[in-house]
């Protein structure tokens, strides 16, 4: 298995924080390489670096306790690395003062600069250091203006509150606080793009691929498909090989086949209100596959390491023909990553609203700034299809009408017949005052539980279950039947709220007949779900 499988890396973490020594022996093991590349980045000196990541290790040994979410291993990894090489060369008090400058006059005088007199007399090496820090800071400080770098010195770095900022600048205090969140957006954005120079330069020396272009991709195919996960998965299993998964394979793997969620309002987020990390790891994981996943729904990407962390992955994939699933590379939806270019520093990217369009390299997750942070690196199959997986997907569709998946994501939505229910209530009440949210949301139910549909025709095929696994045709097949009904009532539902444009969901004659139809599509999935249970179980027998 691969060291960058997220369960291979979560049970080895697990494993350490109980003292295990050859699990801690392992990490560092697969870890020590990046650990010198990141404590070199800070002290530019391969010798310093070593002793470092030495001393980075002796403090993970002693703190791997205090590591609450082993799915965060590597991020506070590389946060003890740079913690301890920015102590070698400089105290935490000095940072404030190479900031700050020479005083209180506002002099930039280095020969004033108690950092300086420490590092100037004999020292070489740490003069030099010194020297690569003190540039790294001039460089975030020239994107700023000459208001904000006073505004930034002040306050950020010399502790002075708004007020005493504002008396000391001769400004009003909503201009200092202005200056200063327009100097925060800014040196955020310059220590992401320093960052990621700095990756692309250090991949550039290792002799790494300047451009790979992925030109076969059919988006296309999938375009009209409303939801983009199950649709960029489907095209990423086939460029690794496997072209007979078809989409509503996917979708059965994934148990989007068998999702209905809401959020309050039934809003147009409401199709994305789940759990983007488990449901892509569960499908991969049912169709043979695995997949490297960072971020989620709910994530946001706040330091420039969770960025580059990925591009390792991310350009390995790429460089092995197999495209990387993203949120938000163009719209809100998922896409795909097909390619890059070094030399214009930028991915290729497409989703159902673009193709070949460039994304800058940290523009990736950070489209906008309430941009969530999400992507999956597909790893090649490992096993086939097993009847195991096939009986926790039934197990899992199950627990999804039941509403028992739901709440998972942390976010505000009902699922399952809990989502019927608010369905029921909106229409009863009125309260439905959004046509084009309706009418988006009943079609992507509709689309789910058409897929739900072919997905159970097509486990009642002959010869695909065989021995022990046969007993469970019986049921399969009584849930297909009913799965036909749900799909068809689903069906009518959309067509009472037609797309583009949608039709008044308070309207008489229509909420009427959408409600009698929610009534029987509700108490046919909870019939159903029994169903698939007893499948489920007759699955599993050996």
């Amino acid at each position: 298995m691969s060291q960058h499988d997220p369960f291979v890396l979560y049970a080895l973490v697990e494993r350490a924080r109980e003292g295990d020594e050859e699990a801690f022996s392992e990490l560092v093991r697969q870890h020590r390489g990046r650990m010198l590349i990141w404590a070199d980045q800070v002290v530019r000196h391969p010798v310093k670096a070593e002793d470092i990541v030495q001393e980075a290790l002796i403090v993970t040994l002693k703190q791997m306790n205090s590591l609450k979410e082993p799915s965060r291993f590597l991020p506070w990894l590389r946060t003890i690395v740079r913690n301890q090489a920015l102590m070698s060369i400089r105290g935490g008090k000095h940072m404030r003062e190479i900031l700050i400058g020479g005083g209180d006059d506002g002099e930039d005088s280095p020969h004033e600069n108690p950092m300086f007199d420490e590092l100037q007399p004999n020292d070489p090496e740490r003069n030099a250091i010194g020297i690569v820090a003190l540039e790294e800071i001039e460089r975030l400080f020239s994107r700023l203006g000459e208001r904000e770098k006073a505004v930034v010195e002040l306050h950020s770095i010399a502790g002075l509150s708004i007020p005493e900022a504002a008396e000391r600048l001769k400004m009003k205090r909503g201009a200092v606080y202005t200056a200063l969140s327009r100097a925060r957006t800014k040196l955020n954005e310059a220590r992401f793009e320093i960052e990621v120079e700095r990756y692309i330069s250090a991949r550039r020396k290792r002799g790494r691929p300047a451009n790979v272009v992925m030109d076969k991709l059919k988006y296309w195919g999938f375009a009209s498909a409303y939801n983009t996960m199950a649709a960029t998965m489907t095209i990423a299993i086939a460029a690794m090989g496997k072209d007979n998964v078809s989409l509503s394979d996917v979708m059965g793997a994934t148990g989007h086949a068998f999702r209905i969620q809401v959020t309050p309002d039934i809003g147009l987020s409401s199709p994305y209100a789940y759990n983007w990390m488990q449901a892509g790891l569960d499908g991969f994981g049912r169709l043979g596959y695995s997949a490297a996943i960072y971020g989620g729904a709910g994530v946001f990407i706040q330091q420039p390491e969770m960025l580059t962390e990925a591009m390792d992955a991310i350009f390995e994939s790429l460089e092995q023909g197999v495209p990387v699933i993203a949120w938000h590379l163009s719209n809100a939806e998922f896409g795909l990553i097909t390619g890059f270019n070094d030399h214009e520093r930028c991915w290729l990217v497409m989703d159902t609203s673009a193709f070949g369009k460039k994304l800058p390299y940290d523009r990736l997750g950070r489209l906008y700034p309430d941009s969530e942070w999400c992507i999956f690196i597909p790893r090649r199959n490992r096993t086939t299809y097993l009847p195991m997986s096939l009986s926790d997907t039934l197990k899992e569709a199950a627990g999804h009408i039941r509403g028992e998946r739901g709440g998972e994501s942390g976010l505000s939505f009902a699922g399952g017949r809990d989502a019927y229910r608010v369905w029921l209530d909106a229409l009863e009440h009125k309260s439905l005052t959004e046509p084009l949210s309706v009418a988006y949301n009943s079609a992507v139910i509709a689309e789910a539980r058409a897929h739900a549909e072919r997905f159970l025709h097509r486990l009642i095929m002959p010869d695909l279950l065989k021995g022990r696994q046969a007993e469970a045709l019986p049921s399969i097949t009584h849930v297909y039947q009913l799965y036909r009904r749900i799909s068809g009532a689903w069906r009518a539902i959309s067509a009472l709220f037609p797309l583009p444009y949608g039709a008044d969901p308070a309207a008489p004659g229509s909420s009427e007949r959408a409600a009698q139809l929610l009534e029987r599509a509700l108490s046919t999935e909870l019939e159903a779900a029994d169903v698939l249970e007893e499948a489920a179980y007759r699955l599993s027998l050996r």
